[in-house]
């Protein structure tokens, strides 16, 4: 396909990538979720859904502010990234209130905890400013998806099971292939921009075959990882159905590579919200058959 002319993209490129709440709110849900199982009071669980929320605020709102519109400051580069973002007062609050919110929501959980807000704050600047534009942009969520049911099992229990340990392999899958399916999102505003994402160097259809295939190796891992505990039966089923929903989701996706970047938004969407069900049933079900073994 023809990509748009660098001048015309610059006009519609904010626009064109807005300030996603996928995953931001999923990602909060599987925390408040993974906090509930591992016995945190409803309230407990509402809090560090909060404090993950805000932390993943501020990697798409630098992400959006740093890569355009470029306007009198086209320098490529994180430096000129940071300059751009730096410029731009929606961003800088977004920043303030994210990362001011997400770090004082931890504190109650000591300062493990604060470390894994200022980890996942870390990666997410990454991801805005240095990897989101680039190749790499895959990187930094595979490194923080781990860290959201870590922090939420620690949050609710002050320690972390040798079990939960199982899931994080599958769930850096997961961060990775929503990171490639939003740069396919992205890709006609990328495009535009100049800038090189991993989804304009695939192009459309190869980006979304990688995703595809990412989707079902956590499918996978997380299925087998859950029998292999000992779940079964209807939890065993419940993590099968749940895994269905991102490779769906995926396969959404690459049939719909070639028709615009709006096809591509509700796949990343229908992929981020069956990523979060997935970890849901798989904490559940993995929950449930220690408690059998148990008893």
């Amino acid at each position: 396909m023809a990509w748009p002319g660098r001048g015309d993209g610059r006009r519609v490129l904010a626009a064109a990538r807005p300030i996603r709440l996928f995953p931001t709110l999923p990602g909060g849900l599987v925390v408040a979720v993974v906090a509930l199982v591992a016995g945190a009071q409803a309230s407990r669980a509402a809090t560090l859904g909060a404090a993950i929320a805000l932390l993943l605020v501020v990697g798409g709102a630098l992400r959006h502010a740093a890569i355009g519109p470029p306007g009198r400051d086209p320098g490529d580069g994180w430096r000129a990234a940071v300059r751009r973002a730096t410029r731009q007062p929606v961003a800088m609050a977004a920043l303030a209130v994210g990362a001011g919110g997400g770090l004082a929501l931890s504190l109650e959980g000591g300062p493990a905890l604060v470390l894994m807000a200022l980890a996942v704050l870390a990666l997410g600047t990454w991801h805005g400013l240095g990897a989101g534009p680039s190749r790499l942009s895959w990187l930094p969520a595979a490194l923080g998806a781990p860290l959201l049911p870590a922090f939420g099992w620690y949050g609710a229990a002050g320690a972390l099971p040798a079990d939960l340990l199982l899931l994080l392999p599958g769930v850096a899958l997961g961060g990775a292939a929503l990171a490639l399916a939003s740069a396919a999102a992205d890709l006609e505003a990328d495009a535009a921009a100049g800038v090189v994402s991993v989804a304009v160097q695939l192009g459309p259809a190869r980006t979304g075959a990688v995703v595809l295939l990412v989707q079902v190796l956590e499918g996978v891992w997380a299925v087998g990882s859950v029998a292999g505990l000992g779940a079964s039966g209807p939890w065993l089923a419940l993590a099968a159905l749940a895994a269905l929903v991102p490779i769906g989701g995926a396969g959404a996706g690459l049939l719909l590579a070639h028709r615009g970047p709006s096809g591509r938004e509700i796949a990343l969407e229908v992929q981020a919200v069956g990523l979060a069900l997935l970890a849901a049933a798989w904490v559940n079900a993995v929950s449930a058959a220690a408690a059998s073994a148990s008893g």
